[in-house]
C-alpha cells in the first residue's frame, strides 16, 4: 500500500489527488515540502474556521495560483492564501507530464492551533492543548516582543513525537519556545472516535505586553540611528496604496540592555498606515548593546525611514538629495519559478559613485528568487544621496514583488 512508503514527514498532509484518468488508475500522491503556516493576528487565534483552497502547481511544486472553494470565517481567507503561494509541493511524474497539477488543501484552525493534515478526513478532530506551561524565559530575552511558528507532531496517546520550527521572528526565541511546548499536554486528533498521531502547528508568542519598560524614560540615553549599530531588521510591509508614493515616518525606539526593543512609537509621519507598519517591523530588529564603562545600557533611539522611489532609505538625517534609481535590471526569474507568487527585500548599499557596494537578501518567499534579485541590483546605477551638496553612501532597503 502506498502509505506504507511514506516516510513521517512525507505523511504529514498527503492528500490523493486525481492526476489522470480514474479510470486507468491513475492516481498518485502529493504532499507539502514548504508549507509556512499562516500568519494570523493575535486578535483572531480564538476563533475557529475551515478553509479549503484550490491549489495550481507548475511541474516543479511551486503554488502559480490559489482561490478559496469554501471557508466558514472569512477573515482567515487572506492570510491562508498568502501562505500556501509560499507553499512548494512534492509533485508525482504523473503530474510533471501533465505539465500542471491542481489540487485542494484544507486549512483547520482550532483554539489558536492550526492543522492541514491529511491524516484525519473531513469528519475527524484534530488534536488540541489541554495544559500550557509557562514559558520560561531568559533574563536576556525577557523584554522581547516576537513570536515562533512551530509544527508538532502529537502521537495516539497525547504525547509529542517531534517539534519544528516553521518561522520566528527572533532565532534567540526558538529553543524556549520548543522545550516549552514539549511539557504542554494535547488531546490527540480523532478518527472514527479513535486516537490517532497527527501534526499541528501553532504560534508562540512572547512579551505581548508592549507598553512595559525596564527602565524609565528619563533615565536612558536618546541616541540618533548612527550612534548604535543595527544588526536585524526586517522591512516594513510597505502598505499597496502606497507603493506609487512617497511616505516618511519618526519612530522612537526603547532598546533594552541586551539590544532587543521593548517598544517603538511614532513621532511623526506623512502617513499613519505607513508609520503603523514600520512600527510593527521595528520589534523584531536587534541592536549591538550600548555599553559605558563596560556596563550594558537601556536607550531610546530615534529612527527615521523614508519610502522614496519604491525604496526604503535608512537614515537618522535628512538628506538634500535621496538616491534615486538611474538604470534598472529586472531580475531574471528561473523557468521553474515562473507564474509563483513571491516577495524579496534586499538591503542595498549604494557608494557616492552611484554603484552597489553590496546587496544582502534580508527577506525572501523562495531563496532562488532571493539570488536572482541580488544578481540583478548589483547591476543597477543610481543617482546617490547628497548632504551638503556632497555625494554620500546610503543604505536602502529595496523590495521586490512577482506575481
Amino acid at each position: 500500500m502506498m502509505m506504507g512508503r511514506l516516510t513521517f514527514g512525507k505523511w504529514l498532509a498527503c492528500f490523493w489527488i486525481c492526476a489522470g484518468s480514474m479510470l486507468m488508475g491513475d492516481v498518485d500522491w502529493a504532499y507539502p515540502i514548504h508549507n509556512p503556516s499562516p500568519k494570523v493576528p493575535h486578535s483572531m487565534e480564538s476563533q475557529d474556521a475551515v478553509v479549503t483552497v484550490e491549489v495550481a502547481l507548475n511541474p516543479d511544486g511551486y503554488v502559480v495560483d490559489a482561490s478559496v472553494m469554501e471557508s466558514t470565517n472569512p477573515l482567515y481567507n487572506p492570510h491562508v492564501l498568502e501562505a500556501i503561494r509560499q507553499w512548494r509541493y512534492r509533485v508525482p511524474d504523473s503530474g510533471r507530464r501533465e505539465g500542471s497539477f491542481v489540487l485542494t488543501q484544507t486549512f483547520r484552525f482550532n483554539g489558536g492551533l492550526f492543522s492541514t493534515d491529511g491524516d484525519l478526513s473531513d469528519a475527524g478532530e484534530p488534536a488540541r492543548v489541554i495544559h500550557r506551561e509557562p514559558l520560561d524565559v531568559p533574563e536576556s530575552l525577557s523584554r522581547v516582543n516576537g513570536r515562533v511558528d512551530l509544527e508538532v507532531r502529537v502521537d495516539p496517546a497525547g504525547l509529542v513525537e517531534e517539534v519544528k520550527v516553521m518561522a520566528s521572528t527572533h532565532r534567540e526565541l526558538d529553543a524556549v519556545a520548543v522545550a516549552c511546548v514539549r511539557k504542554w499536554r494535547y488531546a490527540p486528533a480523532l478518527e472514527g472516535g479513535r486516537p490517532v498521531a497527527s501534526t499541528v502547528q501553532f504560534p508562540v508568542r512572547f512579551g505581548l505586553d508592549r507598553a512595559m519598560r525596564s527602565v524609565p524614560d528619563d533615565e536612558r540615553p536618546v541616541l540618533t540611528d548612527r550612534d548604535v549599530v543595527l544588526v536585524r531588521s526586517l522591512a516594513p510591509d510597505v502598505p499597496v496604496g502606497l507603493r506609487d508614493r512617497s511616505a516618511h515616518a519618526e519612530v522612537d525606539i526603547y532598546v533594552d540592555r541586551f539590544g532587543f526593543v521593548e517598544y517603538a512609537e511614532t513621532v511623526q509621519t506623512s502617513d499613519p498606515l505607513f508609520a503603523i507598519a514600520l512600527v510593527d517591523a521595528v520589534y523584531s530588529w536587534k541592536w549591538v548593546p550600548v555599553e559605558k564603562d563596560g556596563t550594558p545600557l537601556a536607550v531610546k533611539v530615534r529612527q527615521s525611514v523614508r519610502y522614496e522611489g519604491g525604496m526604503l532609505v535608512m537614515g537618522g538625517t535628512a538628506k538634500d538629495r535621496y538616491p534615486s534609481v538611474r538604470k534598472k535590471v529586472n531580475p531574471k526569474v528561473p523557468s521553474h519559478l515562473r507564474g509563483v507568487h513571491g516577495e524579496v527585500a534586499l538591503l542595498v548599499t549604494i557608494g557616492p559613485d552611484g554603484k552597489v557596494r553590496d546587496a544582502i537578501a534580508r527577506e525572501a518567499t523562495h531563496p532562488e528568487l532571493a539570488d536572482a534579485c541580488v544578481q540583478a541590483v548589483t547591476r543597477w546605477r543610481f543617482d546617490p544621496a547628497l548632504e551638503s551638496n556632497r555625494k554620500v553612501s546610503c543604505q536602502v532597503i529595496i523590495p521586490f514583488e512577482f506575481r
